[in-house]
């Protein structure tokens, strides 16, 4: 199904810009912006079967630390609790956030993560492209690894299969 709506020359201006720092296409973006607000409205639920990523995730909780640059603050390491997790990216979850701070978290377009791989004792590091945000309940974040070295990423997907 196709949506179209007017935008008045700032609106346009202002997502053309949104685009270029994601390098992704503008009707990407919107698209994106358009289901983040649905799922934080509650008005979007995901159906069982319903599956769009190219990988399956692995629901898990392993505690790790993200590092994060704040356009206006500097870079940031914070603890955060991975939630799920692909060979293709993760969902991570922020700890105690002041709303101001959770704020400017979503104005990011990358973030780091290093963790220990449970059981194997190995410590990776993902950088990973942010693709969406959400401070309704807590704050969370998700994103696609975003790395040319396959190493950490076939760690990952030892443990995953194992």
């Amino acid at each position: 199904m196709k949506v179209c709506f007017d935008m008045n020359p700032t609106e346009y201006q202002a997502l053309q810009a949104v685009a270029q720092g994601n390098k992704r296409p503008p009707e990407d973006c919107v698209r994106e912006i358009v289901l983040s607000y649905l799922r934080d409205k509650g008005e979007m639920k995901d159906k069982v079967g319903d599956e769009r990523r190219a990988y399956p995730r692995l629901e898990v909780s392993i505690p790790a630390v993200s590092c994060v640059n704040i356009p206006d603050r500097g870079v940031h390491s914070l603890p955060v609790t991975i939630k799920d997790i692909s060979k293709g990216g993760m969902r991570i979850s922020f700890h105690n956030l002041d709303m101001g701070f959770a704020d400017r978290l979503s104005g990011v377009s990358y973030f780091e993560v290093v963790f220990t791989i449970p059981e194997t004792y190995q410590t990776v590091s993902f950088y990973c492209r942010k693709t969406w945000s959400n401070v309704s309940n807590g704050v969370s974040m998700g994103g696609g690894f975003d790395t040319s070295d396959s190493r950490p990423i076939e760690m990952l997907a030892n443990y995953m299969e194992g």
